[in-house]
């Protein structure tokens, strides 16, 4: 992995490389220090996706921080979703104990 000398953004070349070979872990290593050490916008979108496929949220967020700290409209958009799901979840689970302990308090109450 090297820098261009025109901008600055490093080579990924190595993703098709290892992606030709099948060798998607390599690619994947590669293209995580592409995107984390040299800060590649490009390798951010690809992790992006593809852990977003792998529907691994945690990794799909810290690409899309990246991304979105460079004004990434889209990765804004993607954040803003993520984040409304997990709030509604949370929201489920907070009505689901709230049941919960309605009915245990009203089970005791009824053997006072």
């Amino acid at each position: 992995m090297h820098k261009a000398k025109d901008n600055g953004e490093p080579t990924i070349s190595l993703e098709k490389l290892y992606g030709e070979k099948q060798d998607i872990d390599t690619a994947e290593k590669h293209l995580r220090t592409a995107a984390d050490t040299y800060d590649s916008k490009k390798a951010q979108e690809v992790l992006y996706k593809l852990y977003e496929d792998k529907q691994n949220q945690t990794l799909t967020k810290h690409y899309l921080t990246l991304l979105a700290d460079e004004n990434h409209l889209e990765s804004f958009v993607l954040l803003g979703n993520i984040f409304a799901d997990e709030k509604k979840i949370i929201i489920l689970l907070i009505q689901i104990i709230l049941i919960f302990l309605r009915e245990k308090t009203s089970k005791c109450k009824k053997l006072i």
